[in-house]
């Protein structure tokens, strides 16, 4: 649910911020850069938050952070040009949580021996979908303008936030191999 958000703003994240913010190609593209790189600095310290707080805690921190950036995309074009970076490093810093804990909440998910087609599963899903987001976004920004794909955005990963903490998650216990003398 929330890969179908993301892939309903990359492909025109871009251009959103050339043509519905009127920002020079440049400020797009260091925009977008912000946006990876706080990403990749926030991984690790999610990992280690996930650690001490559980990760489905941290997991929602992350998603709430996300679904924010998404409505301060919303309202970025009545917001200062100035923020446009700190709002690109904020999405950066929720978006790490989903790279960080959605195939590591997967494998504790799954059998072991299962896990290989479940994670194909997975990859079919965040990535096969993304066409589909894509073109479902393309025509909501056709009707409404850009803000669509924010609230596509924000909807999907508040949806996946109040699933991941209101369903029962039955986590796999690692099978532990017994040595005999």
């Amino acid at each position: 649910m929330i890969w179908f958000g993301i892939y309903s703003v990359l492909p025109f994240f871009t251009l959103f911020v050339k043509v519905g913010l009127h920002q020079p190609q440049s400020a797009s593209i260091i925009l977008y850069l912000i946006l990876i790189l706080a990403t990749g600095i926030f991984a690790y310290p999610f990992a280690l938050l996930g650690r001490r707080i559980g990760e489905i805690k941290a997991f929602s921190v992350g998603l709430l952070a996300f679904a924010l950036a998404a409505l301060l995309g919303l309202l970025a074009p009545s917001l200062s040009p100035s923020l446009l970076p700190s709002i690109a490093f904020f999405a950066g810093f929720g978006y790490a949580s989903t790279a960080v804990y959605s195939f590591s909440l997967l494998t504790k998910m799954v059998p072991l021996n299962d896990i290989g087609q479940a994670s194909g599963v997975q990859a079919f899903i965040s990535t096969g979908f993304s066409p589909i987001a894509a073109f479902f976004s393309g025509w909501l920004i056709g009707i409404f303008g850009f803000g669509a794909m924010f609230v596509v955005l924000a909807l999907t990963t508040l949806s996946a936030l109040v699933l991941l903490n209101t369903q029962k998650i039955d986590f796999i216990q690692p099978a532990v191999e017994t040595v005999s003398a």
